[in-house]
């Protein structure tokens, strides 16, 4: 499928979309003698061309789903890998993840309960962080 969306004529289709829309036209007004009949011929042809422009985007849609989860997938197996092959050399575990709050309890232990990620407790007026000179923590 190309890559330019929609489709990129060459000129002679576009001489040929010219034509066939001239002649039309012609037979509408001479032969048909009704002006309203070329138009609904052109309705007609303009309806196909956007239901074929339509499929065209189901297809990249479907193939933009398609690269995405090839993508997450390959990123789920690698993560995978990793977890494994983390399990078995930090003490022979099975390789299963365990989800907590995502801090090591080694250092859960070290600050107190309303310290500051540097260890500080931000009640007690610590304003190390602040360069700024505004009273405001970092």
């Amino acid at each position: 499928m190309s890559a330019s969306f929609p489709p990129d004529l060459s000129k002679n289709e576009q001489i040929g979309i010219a034509a066939v829309l001239l002649l039309t036209f012609v037979y509408s007004l001479v032969v048909a003698g009704q002006i309203l009949l070329w138009f609904a011929l052109v309705g007609v042809a303009v309806g196909i061309y956007i239901a074929y422009l339509l499929v065209l985007a189901v297809f990249r849609m479907v193939e933009a789903v398609e690269r995405l989860a090839v993508a997450v997938e390959t990123r789920n197996e690698v993560d995978q890998t990793q977890t494994s092959e983390a399990g078995v050399t930090s003490g022979g575990t099975s390789g299963a993840v365990e989800f907590g709050t995502g801090a090591d309890e080694s250092d859960t232990d070290d600050a107190p309960s309303g310290a500051d990620a540097d260890g500080s407790d931000p009640a007690a007026g610590d304003h190390e962080s602040d360069e700024s000179g505004d009273d405001t923590e970092a």
